[in-house]
Parts: C-alpha cells; sequence; structure tokens
C-alpha cells in the first residue's frame, strides 16, 4: 500500500500570509484523474485553481471558506478506494494532534516561556496568535511593563449596533485590507498634485494610438516607466532599515471593473513600443474580465498607477502597495474639463517630498509634449519618432535607417522613424 500524495497551497506567486478555499469540486472520497481541478483557493488579487497531481481517491484536508496559511497542506490523493477508507481514521486523527497546535501563531517569546514552564501548544489551540502576554494569562502572572495582549480575531468581533447587521468580508477584501495596510500603517506615506494641461492632447494620442485614442493611461505607463530609470527611490520598497532596489521596472496597472480590485503587472515596461504597452493593457483588461489573470500577472509589480479618469473622479489618493514605494494616481479635473490631475503617493522611508515633486513635474511636462510634437523633441535629448516614440539611439540599435522630419499642416515639425512612416506595423 503505498503512501497517499498530499497536495499543499503553492507558495510561487503568491503575496499573501494566507488564502481562502472558496470551490469545493469532489466529494470526500471521489475518484479523480490526474490534472483534474480540486478546488480554488483565493487570495488578495486572484482565484487560483488547483489540479490534482495524480489519479486516484480524493480525501480533502480543509473545508469550504476556511483560511489557510501558504504551505498548508489541502488534499491527499489515495491510490485505491480501500487505501482512502483505511487510512483516513488513523491520518485524520494524527491531523488533530499536530495540526490545531501548529495553525496557531506563536511569538518567539512566547514559545520559550512555553518550553520553560512545561507547557503545550495545544493549551492555546482556540487562539490565532500567541503572544508573551497570552502566557503569562495563562500560568496566571502579571506582567505589568508591558502593552495589553492582542485580541484574536474572534474577540475582536463586537456586537453590532440595533438595526444594523453584522457579515463577514469577503477573503479577497480581507487579504486587500492587509495587503495594503502593510505600507499604511508601518509606513510613512505622503502625497504631491499637479496639473496636467489636455488642450491637444488627445487629438495627438489618436495619431499613436489605435486602440485606446482617449486614454492617457498607455503614454502615462510609457512616460513612467522609462522616468523611473532616473528616480530609483520610487521603484524600491522599505524593510527593516534598509531600502530594497528593483533590478527591473514592472509597472502594475489597477483595474477595478466587476471582480474586485487588481494590480496587473507589464513586465519589462521599459523594453515596450507605446503601441506594445497599449497592446498590453488591452490584453491585461480582457483577462481580467474573463477571470483569467494568473499569479504571474499579479505579482512582481513595482510601481503602480491607477487611472480614475473614466470615473468622473476630479482628485484622489492612492494608496502604495506592499514592496513598493509609490503609486501615481490619474483623475479629470472637474474645473474647466481641459486637465487632468496627477498624484503621487510615496513612502517618505524611502523618498522625499522634493524628489517626488520632481518626478511628478517632469512627468507632466513630458506628457503635455504629446500635444506638442515639436516642443517634445526640443525636450528631448535625441530626437523621437512621435508615433512608436522609438528614439534615433533605439532606432540606431535595432538596425534602422534613422529618422524624418515631417512638416505639418498647421507648420509643426515632427519626427518620424521609416517604419512609421511606410504604415508598417
Amino acid at each position: 500500500m503505498k503512501p497517499p500524495i498530499e497536495i499543499l497551497i503553492p507558495a510561487e506567486n503568491v503575496n499573501d500570509q494566507s488564502v481562502a478555499i472558496v470551490h469545493l469540486y469532489f466529494d470526500q472520497g471521489a475518484e479523480i484523474e490526474t490534472g483534474d481541478i480540486i478546488l480554488d483557493f483565493e487570495g488578495s488579487k486572484a482565484v487560483t485553481p488547483i489540479e490534482s497531481p495524480t489519479a486516484g481517491v480524493i480525501e480533502y484536508t480543509v473545508k469550504l471558506d476556511q483560511e489557510v496559511p501558504i504551505g498548508h497542506r489541502i488534499a491527499r490523493v489515495h491510490e485505491t478506494k480501500e487505501d482512502f477508507e483505511t487510512n483516513r481514521l488513523q491520518l485524520e486523527e494524527q491531523d488533530r494532534s499536530t495540526d490545531e497546535a501548529s495553525e496557531t501563531i506563536f511569538s518567539s517569546s512566547a514559545l520559550k516561556l512555553i518550553k520553560k514552564y512545561g507547557l503545550s501548544k495545544t493549551d492555546f489551540q482556540d487562539r490565532d496568535l500567541v503572544s508573551i502576554h497570552d502566557v503569562h494569562a495563562k500560568l496566571g502572572h502579571t506582567h505589568p511593563n508591558s502593552s495589553p495582549p492582542l485580541q484574536t480575531s474572534a474577540e475582536a468581533i463586537q456586537t453590532p449596533l440595533p438595526g444594523t447587521r453584522l457579515e463577514k468580508l469577503s477573503p479577497s477584501k480581507a487579504n486587500e485590507i492587509r495587503y495594503l495596510s502593510s505600507v499604511q500603517s508601518a509606513g510613512l506615506t505622503s502625497i504631491v498634485f499637479t496639473d496636467l494641461q489636455t488642450h491637444g492632447l488627445y487629438e495627438a494620442l489618436s495619431l499613436s494610438l489605435a486602440h485606446l485614442p482617449d486614454s492617457i493611461l498607455p503614454i502615462a505607463v510609457y512616460e513612467s516607466s522609462r522616468l523611473l530609470k532616473q528616480f530609483p527611490n520610487l521603484n524600491a520598497y522599505f524593510i527593516n532599515d534598509h531600502i530594497v532596489y528593483y533590478n527591473s521596472i514592472d509597472i502594475g496597472i489597477a483595474i477595478d471593473i466587476d471582480d474586485g480590485l487588481k494590480v496587473a503587472k507589464i513586465q519589462n515596461t521599459p523594453k515596450k513600443s507605446l503601441r506594445q504597452l497599449e497592446e498590453s493593457i488591452l490584453q491585461l483588461a480582457n483577462k481580467y474580465l474573463d477571470r483569467k489573470l494568473d499569479g504571474n500577472d499579479l505579482t512582481g509589480s513595482t510601481f503602480t498607477i491607477s487611472d480614475l479618469t473614466a470615473t468622473g473622479i476630479s482628485h484622489f489618493t492612492p494608496l502604495v502597495n506592499k514592496n513598493q514605494s509609490a503609486i501615481l494616481g490619474i483623475a479629470r479635473s472637474e474645473t474647466n474639463g481641459s486637465s487632468i490631475i496627477l498624484s503621487l503617493a510615496f513612502d517618505h522611508r524611502v523618498s522625499n517630498g522634493k524628489e517626488a515633486s520632481t518626478f511628478l513635474v517632469e512627468l507632466k511636462n513630458r506628457l503635455e509634449s504629446y500635444a506638442n510634437p515639436s516642443l517634445a523633441h526640443k525636450q528631448e535629448t535625441t530626437p523621437t519618432c512621435s508615433i512608436c516614440m522609438k528614439t534615433l539611439n533605439e532606432d540606431n540599435q535595432l538596425g534602422g535607417r534613422g529618422l524624418i522630419k515631417v512638416t505639418q499642416h498647421d507648420g509643426r515639425e515632427r519626427y518620424m522613424c521609416f517604419v512609421c512612416a511606410n504604415g508598417g506595423w
């Protein structure tokens, strides 16, 4: 008789400390095939299916709506029905004697005190988190020089007011709160604002964008990714009195349509042309709508952009994501209809107001230059194609033939590469 195959919640591409079981596809003891989806779990960013690595008989070791930590065992696959029946009672008994204690989180000080006084972890199995205060309370000690013990999740629930109802947060919303609170609760967040004038901007964008000519998001992603090379503190994060700098720039775009807030990543953002970024945004939006965003899409972004211009919001304060130090917010001004409000929230532990302001003003100037291509080329150190935004240096590296200066009917001048001049994409 072979031992059963154990299936765990994978740690790869999961940023959360815990996830919730949201769907079980089989009955306990059902026969399954290799590759069958046995359950779905939900984290803060996506619902992820788990496939069985082998054929056999399924034994679930979790329940629907249960919240479990990353790496936790969720199922076993037995070779035969007889193995399932024979092993199940014995395995369940083992689980009760080990898992109940291991699912409770103990501080290092609490573990030392438990060992010192000969206590057992099972004495605290009714708690989510055990601190040194809880151990002292169990022993009947007083600990005057310390703060009150932390409440467990059950103790923290207050009786609702009359005329109200109490409803538990969805797992995705609860994880989102934990995820976004990581910087806000421990960090020193601040925010700067500026106005972006849009007169003539969208008319100019219609020449460069094929699918999103009425959206500023593609050029915001394009210019931000290139500008971040000069501002590494905004492409980093704070941890334990150190700053961690990312080696790549992978911008995340916030999407919130009908399946909750997701931050979808555009990998190696500065290496993509404006048209490629436009297509990447469309692909991620379609995957969101089809609920096909996977762990790779939703993890690893180094800087976030949240565009609310389509909502009618005039300005807002975006929240800095976990393992990031800044986020760009975009909103449409309601005062005159010809400007956009750019906001940059940043972690003051990593950056500062002057640096954040310099970044935001430079980004504003770059975006406004799209409405006046001749101005854009005066600002650039090297000429740039006004269609694909390829610089003269990039054209040379790609074996191009250079750029052509074109005079428009209104007398303005701009540059085009030979590929774009010939209509080739």
